[in-house]
């Protein structure tokens, strides 16, 4: 972006590696694929859902893009952890 506004990595379309300002590269994904992908990896939404302890039918929700804003500890469940970055407009 280079309107100035905050850049919410949890959100973003694609997958990439991005530092994180401290020497760390982190991976960046979004909601949607990383849910999907825990559902891969569990062998279906019930045993994804049971595996995480999220609710069935929210897990779904993530997964559909019909939820977007998951709490800290919803995100660390998923493995993920919400990254704000600023960029020079």
């Amino acid at each position: 972006m280079t309107d100035g506004r905050a850049h919410d990595l949890v959100g973003c379309a694609q997958s990439h590696r991005v530092a994180d300002g401290f020497g760390n590269l982190m991976e960046e994904t979004t909601i949607r694929d990383r849910v999907r992908a825990l559902i891969t990896q569990h062998g279906g939404l019930l045993e994804a859902s049971r595996a995480l302890k999220i609710d069935k039918a929210y897990l779904r929700r993530l997964s559909t893009g019909e939820k977007t804003n998951p709490s800290t500890t919803m995100l660390a469940r998923l493995g993920l952890r919400k990254v704000t970055v600023f960029v020079l407009s």
